[in-house]
């Protein structure tokens, strides 16, 4: 009876570090989107580009292509090789919260949202 308990305990532990393991890059797949959302929005407006685009969907697509490699964009959606799909939703004028959003899809199905507004001189901020 100890046997069973002891190869009980070892399967239970597999099975949980499995589904830890498991999960941790798809936290981690999510964090690193939104940084690497927060920091392409940070550099463009640094560097003065990306205004040009515009506020709709297509444009909000295009000025993040600009700071990111390994992408292919068709219309509003951001094809990223490490992140998923990313779906620009933009109102033309992105200055209220919930109007401009990135709908993410990351390769493992999840999804989820980063909210986009525009600051005082024009350029897209992640919230």
């Amino acid at each position: 009876m100890k046997k069973f308990k002891v190869l009980f305990l070892i399967a239970v532990l597999f099975c949980l570090s499995t589904l830890i393991v498991n999960a941790a890059p798809d936290s981690y797949a999510k964090r690193k989107a939104v940084q690497t959302a927060s920091e392409v929005a940070q550099f463009n407006s640094a560097i003065g580009r990306g205004k040009e685009y515009g506020y709709s969907s297509e444009g909000l697509a295009k000025y993040f292509a600009l700071g990111m490699t390994d992408t292919i964009t068709s219309g509003s959606v951001l094809k990223t090789k490490y992140y998923g799909d990313w779906t620009f939703t933009g109102d033309g004028s992105c200055s209220q919260i919930g109007k401009c959003f990135i709908a993410i899809t990351l390769k493992n199905g999840e999804k989820f949202t980063i909210p986009l507004i525009k600051d005082s001189e024009g350029y897209i901020v992640v919230k």
